[in-house]
């Protein structure tokens, strides 16, 4: 095992490796968001950085635990950072509902910013380099896709329409007092079944994404549940 002694003075709450085993992009509770090489030469292959142009340096990413990018985009604790399935690509989200793409090309490293008007994004994943999901404390998973030029939010993907189709079932008295009580242990609610529920399928903030399939995500959440994702399908 290796330390990276060269990282901020703050506690690291998001992290994610490239595709390439090469470099780490580190979030922290300073509002910054920071990429450090990986690379070890007894352990790694050549440190080929060629297909950067230039926007990450040969000797800098050769040597283990430098310092290669620091953004501070984000004016919030960063959440959640993720590099894309080519590694070309990496976001970073921020607890001020800030969404950070960035991108190696043309010999420098770009970052758009997008500010949502929803709460933050407590996680994120890549489905492809080019569509991406987001989630957080909305409790919905919000879908990104960019277009050519710029990244777009395109909205939440869990509507709550299927909540709204299912069929009320009725519920005997005592249903309906296990209902309060659990109600009350998973969401501080004093109130009655109606009162917590939410019309998305989960029910607390989504804190974890994992993709299995360029259309398709599991999501899991602090209401005890994981989810399967699609699409191709209407939520």
């Amino acid at each position: 095992a290796k330390m990276i002694k060269k990282a901020a003075k703050s506690s690291i709450l998001s992290l994610d490796w490239s595709p390439n085993n090469m470099f780490i992009i580190a979030g922290a509770s300073d509002f910054k968001c920071r990429i450090f090489s990986a690379y070890i030469k007894s352990v790694d292959s050549d440190c080929k950085v060629d297909a950067y142009a230039g926007a990450i340096d040969a000797k800098q990413a050769s040597t283990f635990g430098e310092q290669l990018c620091e953004f501070d985009a984000s004016k919030g604790w960063v959440e959640s950072s993720r590099f894309s399935p080519n590694g070309m690509r990496f976001a970073f989200s921020g607890h001020d509902s800030t969404v950070n793409f960035g991108k190696f090309e043309g010999g420098k490293v770009s970052v758009q910013s997008i500010k949502r008007k929803q709460l933050p994004l407590r996680t994120f994943a890549f489905l492809t380099d080019t569509v991406a999901i987001g989630a957080g404390y909305d409790c919905v998973p919000v879908l990104y896709e960019y277009d050519g030029s710029q990244w777009v939010e395109k909205g939440a993907i869990d509507t709550g329409a299927k909540q709204k189709a299912a069929p009320k079932q009725k519920k005997s008295a005592f249903n309906n007092a296990f209902s309060t009580f659990n109600n009350a242990s998973k969401f501080g609610a004093g109130g009655g079944a109606d009162d917590a529920n939410l019309p998305s399928r989960h029910q607390n903030m989504i804190n974890g994404i994992e993709v299995y399939a360029d259309k398709k995500f599991t999501t899991c959440s602090c209401d005890g549940r994981v989810l399967f994702w699609d699409l191709a399908q209407k939520y």
